[in-house]
This record gives structure tokens, C-alpha cells and sequence, in this order.
């Protein structure tokens, strides 16, 4: 530190360019000072702290619950029957439109609208093998002569 002060004293005494000001010597000495200051601080190093965590008892609950949560299995392999697919301007209406009507018909068969750029597309039903979609499909063919079995996740029918 001496070092760089005197450098800066003696450039400024003995240069014809540089004129000393005193304030600029000031506030040199305070921004070096602060430096060192909060450099210091920083440099704390205690390695036998240490570390108290306060939480909310139910945290605690939540992560003694959490395997039996992340057990559960929410999709699965399957088929479903496509039986609308619309790409442009009005094809969300379309779907949706598509998606109601077959709600209406088949109450108690689930209906998903999926989007994949450029298609909306109307998928029903969760079937674990293509035998039971092919099932499906053949009695929904009068409603929907297009519909045809893909490959999809499905969600896990429930286990009784």
C-alpha cells in the first residue's frame, strides 16, 4: 500500500502532465480502504460453524411421504383412438367442437385435445393393449369412420 502511494505522490509531485488534487487523493484512499475492509470480510472463514435449519414441521412430513408419492405411477404406454385431427385458423374450435361431441355420445370414455405443431388433434380413450382399442374403435366407427389406434401414455386405469 505504501508502495502505491508513493508512486502516486511522486507521479503527481514530479509529471509535468499530472497535477495533484487532494480531493482525488481522498477519495482514492477511501475506495482502497473499503476495499481492504470488505475484502476482509469476506475472507472469514470459520469451519467449525455450524448450521441450524428452521422449518415448518410439515416439510418434514411432506419428505416422509414423498416415496410413497413419487411411487405412483402417472402414465403409462398405451393406445387410444384418434378421431379428429385440424390444422389451421379454426382448428382449436375444431377440436374442441370434435372433443364435446364425443363426450356427448360416449360419457364414459375420457377425450384429450393435444396439440403438435401444425395439428390439433382429439384423442379418446386409455386402453392397455391394441386389442381393447381395436374393440373400441369397431364400435365407434358408424360416429367416426376416420378414427384409427395410436400409440400413446395413457393414464393407468385404476386398481381395484
Amino acid at each position: 500500500m505504501r508502495f502505491c502511494l508513493s508512486l502516486f505522490l511522486k507521479q503527481a509531485k514530479h509529471s509535468s502532465n499530472i497535477v495533484f488534487y487532494p480531493e482525488t487523493m481522498k477519495i482514492f484512499l477511501i475506495l482502497f480502504f473499503t476495499t481492504f475492509y470488505f475484502t476482509g470480510l469476506a475472507q472469514h472463514n470459520n469451519y467449525n460453524d455450524n448450521v441450524r435449519v428452521v422449518s415448518d414441521p410439515r416439510i418434514d412430513k411432506l419428505a416422509e411421504e414423498y416415496p410413497e408419492i413419487a411411487g405412483h405411477i402417472h402414465s403409462m404406454e398405451g393406445f387410444r383412438i384418434q378421431i379428429f385431427f385440424d390444422s389451421g385458423n379454426q382448428s382449436k374450435l375444431n377440436a374442441t367442437q370434435a372433443r364435446e361431441r364425443f363426450i356427448r355420445q360416449y360419457p364414459n370414455v375420457e377425450a384429450y385435445i393435444t396439440f403438435r405443431e401444425p395439428y390439433y388433434r382429439v384423442r379418446v380413450g386409455d386402453f392397455r393393449t391394441k386389442l381393447e382399442a381395436d374393440g373400441f374403435r369397431k364400435q365407434i366407427l358408424n360416429n367416426y369412420p376416420h378414427a384409427f389406434t395410436v400409440n400413446d401414455q395413457i393414464n393407468p386405469p385404476p386398481i381395484n
